[in-house]
């Protein structure tokens, strides 16, 4: 999906307007610049494009001068902005069904940011995704949801979990800053994702407000007033390739088999939108080379790129890029 058709609850708004004032900049010149209504601060549910929010919390830190403003802004929530997504996830069972209630349902609450749980032997990754087509840079947006992350489990958890890691993507900002004392531990920069990493087995741990059935009422009620999500065939088949690409696994039968359909299906299913699978690549990569290129959140050299597109090596991808600049 295009990042002009992507939009957010007004509800990710809370505490701004708090740290805008702790930190003395204008909260409603800078809502009025990035075209975001004053009435969005009173209604939480007004659909706000997630661009729109992204480049308004990048001017926030800009002008003030702070590099931790979106963290500063999850420290002053007060409560979960999440609404029925965090009743659905405190009456789970354990953490694991908790997590993977909120990536099921975080499209609710910003379209364009996703959540990724992944299990690997005894270690847990819980990683945050910004769509490649929304505004770069994005840092503000990925440390508001990081923060808020841990604000969400130690609520499920207890107020002393704390993650064992914490990665970025972007570089580490300059001078003191919250991030050490908000997540207990110094942040490793440069990273490859940006992500929370701690023990697997606490996946497994009990909710103390685990209710399995009302939980399942209250998620077929958000269903019914949420609706199905407007994804077209073509934007889950683009979401899978974005994600095969950096492994080399760019594949027809892959993207088929993750969703649980033959190749002759997203053949037939995309010719109905008028794109074949190769085009489809080829516009991601497109997009996705010009984005890793031009990012000013992390300067990428030309074999880091190679790989996060999906090519072999460098003069395989070298080749691609002079083929493309002569079409």
């Amino acid at each position: 999906m295009s990042a002009d058709k992507l939009y957010a609850r007004s509800a990710v708004l809370d505490g701004f307007v708090t740290t805008a004032n702790k930190f003395e900049i204008d909260p409603i010149e800078l809502l009025n610049t990035h075209h975001i209504p004053i009435s969005s601060l009173r209604s939480p549910n007004k659909k706000i494009p997630t661009s729109f929010l992204i480049r308004l919390l990048e001017e926030a830190a800009e002008k003030s001068g702070t590099p931790d403003f979106a963290l500063h802004m999850a420290q002053a929530r007060d409560a979960s902005t999440l609404g029925t997504i965090e009743v659905i996830m405190r009456e789970q069972i354990n953490l694991r069904e908790a997590l993977r209630s909120l990536a099921t349902y975080l499209w609710a609450q910003g379209e364009g940011v996703s959540v990724g749980i992944d299990e690997v032997e005894n270690t847990c990754t819980l990683s945050v995704r910004i769509a490649a087509d929304l505004p770069s840079p994005n840092i503000q947006t990925l440390e508001l949801c990081m923060g808020s992350l841990v604000r969400i489990i130690t609520r499920l958890l207890g107020k002393t979990w704390r993650p064992d890691m914490v990665v970025f993507e972007h570089p580490k900002p300059d001078g003191q800053t919250l991030h050490s004392r908000y997540f207990g531990q110094a942040p490793v920069y440069g990273f490859e994702e940006n992500a929370l990493v701690f023990n697997g087995d606490e996946l497994d741990l009990p909710l103390p407000t685990a209710n399995p059935d009302s939980a399942k009422q209250v998620e077929a009620h958000f269903s019914s007033i949420i609706g199905p999500r407007a994804e077209t065939f073509r934007d889950t088949v683009s979401s899978h390739i974005q994600s095969l690409m950096p492994q080399g696994a760019c594949r027809i039968n892959h993207v088929a088999e993750l969703m649980g359909v033959t190749r002759r299906t997203v053949h037939r299913r995309l010719a109905e939108e008028n794109i074949t699978f190769s085009q489809l690549v080829q516009q991601n990569r497109v997009m996705l080379a010009d984005i890793y290129a031009n990012s000013a959140a992390k300067k990428r050299s030309k074999t880091e790129i190679a790989q996060l597109l999906g090519f072999a090596n460098l003069s395989s991808f070298s080749r691609w890029t002079k083929s493309r600049n002569q079409g």
